[in-house]
């Protein structure tokens, strides 16, 4: 079975600070969520505030993207 929403702790690029609710993309090159920009495909959001130096956030993908 492959899941396609629901609460995840997925890598993050380090240097991004992600606040809760805001939009997330995953960027393959470096097998992490980045904030969103236009050449990486949407995922979800975050639901779960962090920033720098951590390297995983709590987020919510969304299958409908």
């Amino acid at each position: 079975m492959i899941v396609t929403t629901g609460f995840f702790d997925m890598p993050k690029v380090s240097p991004d600070d992600l606040a809760v609710g805001d939009a997330i993309d995953w960027k393959a090159a470096d097998s992490a969520v980045i904030s969103t920009a236009s050449a990486n495909p949407k995922i979800g959001v975050v639901v779960s505030a962090v920033g720098n130096p951590y390297k995983s956030v709590r987020v919510r993908l969304n299958g409908t993207f």
